[in-house]
């Protein structure tokens, strides 16, 4: 197998690659869903931490350290709606109008 992504024959995936896609899931899975979907990073990070012995420390660093973008970045962005929404008033879409 020569293709992108594939893996060798007798070779193995590291730990931190299917652990790091379900963070990257998880994530989308808060970003579009609502409620309890917003607990999907929080799953991922603690598998994350369980296996963290097996897969080593610094991609376990690095999943936190997105994980804590992530979360600021969606804060922030909330942030940012909450204040426009404040400005224009109820019921906005946007700051320019559609005619």
């Amino acid at each position: 197998m020569d293709g992108y992504g594939s893996v060798a024959a007798g070779t193995t995936v590291p730990l931190w690659v299917p652990v790091a896609l379900s963070l990257a899931t998880g994530m989308v899975l808060a970003v579009k869903g609502a409620g309890r979907a917003e607990w999907a990073p929080v799953a991922a990070l603690v598998l994350a931490g369980i296996v963290s012995p097996s897969m080593g420390a610094w991609p376990l660093a690095g999943m936190l350290l997105a994980a804590a973008g992530f979360w600021a970045i969606r804060g922030f962005s909330r942030q940012v709606i909450s204040a426009a929404g404040w400005f224009w008033g109820p019921g906005w879409d946007s700051p320019v109008r559609s005619p």
